[in-house]
């Protein structure tokens, strides 16, 4: 195996197990936000994806969770900018 395609494959797993991880996170995160107290009533409401980039690794696919009042902001993933 040459270099460039060398190079090309551990950045693909890269970015692989960055994607894995951050969603992982994001699902951990609306959990733990689901469990307080003053949203009892409220469930999670699916997903939606979204490309975020990230310095040194690229663009990748996350699954941002929604809840049903759609009052959920990751503290890790920053909104989308228009």
């Amino acid at each position: 195996m040459n270099n460039q395609k060398l190079f090309e494959s551990l950045s693909s797993e890269i970015k692989h197990s960055v994607t894995n991880c951050l969603n992982k996170i994001l699902e951990a995160e609306i959990d733990i936000f689901l469990g307080q107290a003053d949203q009892s009533k409220n469930k999670k409401n699916g997903f939606y994806e979204r490309e975020f980039a990230i310095k040194g690794v690229g663009c990748v696919r996350l699954r941002m969770p929604r809840d049903r009042n759609s009052n959920f902001k990751s503290l890790i993933i920053p909104e989308n900018e228009v």
